[in-house]
C-alpha cells in the first residue's frame, strides 16, 4: 500500500514528465506472487534508479578498424593528383636536335613551366627525378642509363595549380611510365659551408627595379663574370650547389637580397654548359665570402629498377 501510494502521489505532482521518463510498465500483479517486504524495498530501489549510460568504447575498441563503423564525417581518402594530359617519348639524339631558332641543342635539355603546362625537352630520367623530388644531381643514383637516355615530356594541368602539386603529378607520371621502384636513405656527405670571409662581406644590395636573374658574361678582353642578380644568400647557396657538384649550406646569417658578381676564368665557360667548380671556390672570396669543406646528413634517392622505354601514352 505504501509503495502504490507513493507512485500515485508522484504521478500527481510530476504529471506528464513522469509519464515520459517511465521506461516500461511494471508486470501485471496477477502474474507474480505477492511481494514480501524485502521485495517491495528492492522494487522501490529498482524503480528509482536511473538507467546507466552505455559505457564509452575503450581505446582498444576504438582503434580496432574491425570493431568500429566509419561515420559520415570520416575524411575521404586523398585523391591521387595527376596531369590532365601527358606524353612521354624518347627524344632525338642530343647532337642532332635543334631549337626553334635553328641552333643546335647542347644536350643539357630544358625545363619550362607555363600557367597550364610543363615541358621537359631532351631531359634524362635523372633530371625528371630532380624536378619531381627537388633534389640535386648528386642526391640521385641508379642505373647508368638514367643519366644518358633522354626524353621529351609534355603535360597539362589546371591554371593555378601550385608548383608543389605539379611536382607530385610528375612523381606519379614517372612511376607510371617508367615503372620505377626506389627508396631513400640518409648519408653523411661532403658539403660546402658558405660563410663570411675574414674581412667581412663585400656585397652590393640588390636593386629593387631589376628582376632576379642568373647568367654569365664574357667581355671582348676575354674576362668572364658570373652574375646572380637579386639573390638572397640562401638562394645563392642553392645556385652554387648546381655548379660545384655538392650541396652548399648558407651559414652567413645575412638577410636581404644582393647583386653578386663573381669574376671567373673564361676558359671555364663554354656555350651551353658551365664548368666552374674551381673558379667559383676562389671567386666567392672577391665578395667577402668563403666556402669551407664539411660534412652533413643528406637525403639520397636510389632508383632500384626502372624501365628504359616508357609505356605508351
Amino acid at each position: 500500500m505504501k509503495l502504490v501510494l507513493a507512485v500515485v502521489l508522484g504521478l500527481g505532482m510530476q504529471g506528464a514528465a513522469y509519464a515520459q521518463t517511465k521506461a516500461a510498465p511494471t508486470k501485471p500483479a496477477q502474474t507474480t506472487p505477492a511481494p514480501t517486504k524485502a521485495d517491495s524495498t528492492k522494487a522501490a530501489q529498482t524503480t528509482a534508479a536511473p538507467a546507466k549510460p552505455a559505457p564509452a568504447p575503450s581505446a582498444q575498441t576504438a582503434s580496432d578498424p574491425a570493431k568500429t563503423t566509419p561515420t559520415k564525417d570520416a575524411p575521404a581518402a586523398a585523391k591521387r593528383v595527376e596531369f590532365a594530359v601527358a606524353t612521354v617519348k624518347p627524344a632525338a639524339p642530343a647532337d642532332t636536335k635543334t631549337t626553334a631558332g635553328g641552333t643546335q641543342s647542347t644536350g643539357a635539355g630544358s625545363v619550362s613551366l607555363a600557367a597550364d603546362r610543363a615541358s621537359y625537352d631532351g631531359v634524362t630520367l635523372k633530371r625528371l627525378l630532380m624536378a619531381a623530388y627537388d633534389l640535386e644531381p648528386f642526391q640521385i643514383s641508379g642505373p647508368a642509363w638514367i643519366e644518358t637516355e633522354r626524353y621529351d615530356v609534355a603535360a597539362t594541368f589546371p591554371v593555378g595549380t601550385p608548383k608543389d602539386q605539379i611536382a607530385v603529378m610528375l612523381q606519379h607520371l614517372i612511376a607510371d611510365r617508367f615503372q620505377t621502384s626506389q627508396h631513400t636513405e640518409m648519408k653523411d656527405e661532403p658539403v660546402y659551408l658558405l660563410r663570411l670571409g675574414n674581412e667581412g662581406p663585400k656585397l652590393r644590395p640588390a636593386s629593387s627595379s631589376r628582376p632576379q636573374s642568373a647568367g654569365f658574361t664574357i667581355s671582348q678582353a676575354g674576362t668572364a663574370q658570373m652574375r646572380y642578380i637579386g639573390y638572397t644568400l640562401a638562394e645563392f647557396a642553392v645556385a652554387l650547389s648546381n655548379q660545384v657538384g655538392r650541396q652548399v649550406k648558407d651559414e652567413t646569417g645575412l638577410p636581404g637580397k644582393f647583386d653578386i658578381l663573381l669574376p671567373v676564368d673564361a676558359k671555364d665557360v663554354e656555350p651551353g654548359s658551365i664548368s666552374l667548380a674551381g673558379s667559383l671556390l676562389t671567386a666567392v672570396k672577391s665578395v667577402g665570402l668563403k666556402l669551407d669543406a664539411g660534412k652533413a646528413p643528406m637525403k639520397h634517392l636510389v632508383v632500384d629498377t626502372a624501365q628504359k622505354v616508357p609505356t605508351a601514352n
